[in-house]
């Protein structure tokens, strides 16, 4: 008898499944990597998104404060030279009216 060739068929059989087993676990494997992969790169472009916003947003907050910094010194700066000019006029005009006398 050829009992050899049943040995080999049950042999084919045993590796054709231990194929099929090893295939399956690699394509979950595949499957939750890829998975893994994608949430992540989500994730990312979420987490760049916010920061860009939230630097965004600063950047803007921080120039209108400097702007108004910028403009409010320059009030401060005329109203500080019409001051010093009106006290220059009223000591010129004080001046005048002694050498009158």
């Amino acid at each position: 008898s050829f009992s050899f060739l049943s040995e080999d068929v049950k042999l084919d059989d045993w590796l054709n499944g231990i194929e099929k087993a090893a295939t399956f676990v690699q394509a979950i494997w595949r499957g939750y990597f890829l998975r893994r992969t994608f949430h992540r790169a989500i994730r990312v472009k979420a987490v760049v998104t916010i920061q860009a916003n939230w630097r965004g947003w600063l950047g803007r907050k921080l120039a209108d404060a400097a702007f108004i910094r910028f403009h409010a010194t320059r009030i401060q700066r005329c109203y500080r030279r019409w001051k010093k000019e009106q006290e220059y006029d009223s000591d010129e005009e004080l001046w005048n009216e002694e050498r009158l006398f």
